[in-house]
C-alpha cells in the first residue's frame, strides 16, 4: 500500500477512532476541519499551520492514520510533507482550493478534496480510511 491510498481494502477493524493530522495554514479552515473530523468520531492532531510543524509532528513518532494536507501553507508548498508521508507510508490526501489541477504532476495519484469542503466528501474519505488496517496492525 502506498502512502496515498484511501480506497477501502475490504479489511475490517473494530476501532472507531481514527487519528487524523490536519495540516492547514488558515485558522478558520483548520477549525472547521477539526470540528467536522470530531463530529465524524476522529481524534484530531494539530493543526500544523506550516511545513516545519507538520514535519515535526510526523517525525514525532505519534501514530497517525491519515493526513489532510493543504497544498499551499502560507506561500510554501506542502510537497516536502507529502514526501515524508510517502516515506513513512502514512496515507494522506491534499486539500486544495485549486482542485487536482493545482497539484504538482508528481503527486497526481494523491486524492484531492476541493475547498470548500463538503461533509459528504470528507465522510467518504474517513469511512474509507477506517476500513484499512492501521499501520503496525497484524
Amino acid at each position: 500500500m502506498t502512502g496515498t491510498e484511501i480506497e477501502p481494502t475490504g479489511a475490517t477493524s473494530n476501532r472507531t477512532t481514527l487519528r487524523v493530522l490536519v495540516v492547514e495554514d488558515e485558522s478558520l479552515v483548520a477549525m472547521m476541519l477539526g470540528d467536522m473530523l470530531a463530529d465524524l468520531g476522529c481524534s484530531v492532531i494539530g493543526p500544523a499551520r506550516n511545513r516545519s510543524k507538520a514535519l515535526h509532528l510526523i517525525a514525532g513518532g505519534d501514530a497517525i492514520d491519515l493526513v489532510l494536507l493543504d497544498v499551499n501553507l502560507g506561500g510554501e508548498n506542502a510537497y516536502e510533507v507529502a514526501d515524508a508521508l510517502e516515506e513513512r507510508k502514512i496515507p494522506y490526501l491534499f486539500v486544495s482550493g485549486y482542485g487536482s489541477g493545482g497539484i504538482d504532476p508528481r503527486y497526481a495519484k494523491a486524492p484531492v478534496l476541493t475547498k470548500p469542503l463538503q461533509i459528504a466528501a470528507l465522510t467518504r474519505v474517513i469511512e474509507a480510511a477506517r476500513s484499512r488496517p492501521r499501520l503496525g496492525d497484524g
